[in-house]
């Protein structure tokens, strides 16, 4: 399971430190990220190792804010915008000083946010400006540990960039023909809470799902959700069901990853989320049968 590494918190925030995940696969497939209509193209992790590089890419998710990216004093990803993904791009290995400002930062100035986060040769990262819980600004570095679905799955895994802790219900799915045994991690085809009391500065690792084309249902943890996504509300025998704080249309295809984004949850800034595609190019044909 992926889990978020170190994050210093500048400015009187406070110092946060989260668990590394277990490796970084070095995968031996150039990738393909889409972010809506975009995309963009990186290289195998294997060509990335030959050139002592890591794949890094930047998430910015708060509210409001144009942010600046450094490493190593380097402005690595300059002026990105509330809710943008950039591509991957290739960072000098065994690096660890991250730096988070607001626009292009000036001399001397003090990071908004910081992390001494070390990345591997041949590794993926994603690196995320999130909310803690009470609103204020980190810096956290994931390990993307990319690898091909099983025969006919989808690949699906949480970033809780917001400052709410939540969960996430999947819809109920028909699905026709026999596609084999599920393994241990696979999700049932049919309403199910894929992720549950995700806290701030959490994320979760890729589970194995088929297809899927519906509606998540992204909400507040702990508000009593039903196994459709809706909450529930008033005491009695007779509770009365409400919207989920957000639903997020999605279409899940067999043989891609999926990283699903929560942000916001302020009381300026309510719940939003999205998704990175992402797809290992010459993998064999893994679609749906």
């Amino acid at each position: 399971m992926t889990k978020l590494k170190s994050g210093v918190i500048a400015g009187g925030i406070g110092l946060l430190l989260f668990a590394a995940s277990c490796g970084n696969n070095t995968t031996k497939q150039a990738s393909t990220t889409a972010v809506g209509n975009n995309t963009s193209n990186a290289p195998s992790g294997q060509t990335a190792a030959n050139r002592k590089v890591a794949l890094v890419r930047f998430i910015n998710a708060i509210p409001g804010e144009t942010l600046t990216l450094a490493f190593n004093g380097t402005n690595a990803f300059p002026d990105v915008k509330y809710q943008s993904v950039s591509p991957y791009k290739e960072l000098p290995a065994n690096g660890k000083d991250f730096g988070l400002f607001n626009g292009t930062p000036g001399n001397n100035a003090p990071p908004l946010a910081s992390s001494d986060s070390g990345i591997d040769s041949g590794g993926h990262y994603t690196v995320v400006a999130a909310l803690n819980e009470q609103g204020g600004r980190k810096l956290d570095v994931i390990s993307d540990n990319l690898s091909q679905p099983p025969n006919g799955k989808a690949d699906v895994r949480l970033i809780n960039a917001s400052a709410e802790k939540v969960d996430v219900t999947a819809p109920e799915q028909r699905k026709s023909g026999n596609h084999g045994n599920k393994s241990n991690n696979s999700l049932n085809n049919k309403a199910d809470k894929w992720f549950s009391g995700v806290s701030p500065a959490d994320s979760k690792g890729y589970k194995d799902v088929d297809p899927v084309n519906g509606t998540l249902d992204i909400e507040k943890a702990d508000q009593g959700g039903s196994s459709s996504g809706g909450s529930l509300e008033g005491g009695g025998s007779t509770p009365k069901k409400v919207s989920p704080v957000l639903q997020l249309p999605v279409d899940f295809a067999a043989g891609k990853l999926y990283t699903v984004v929560v942000t916001g949850g302020t009381e300026k800034h309510p719940l939003k989320a999205f998704t990175v595609e992402d797809q290992l190019n010459g993998a064999p044909n893994n679609q749906n049968q």
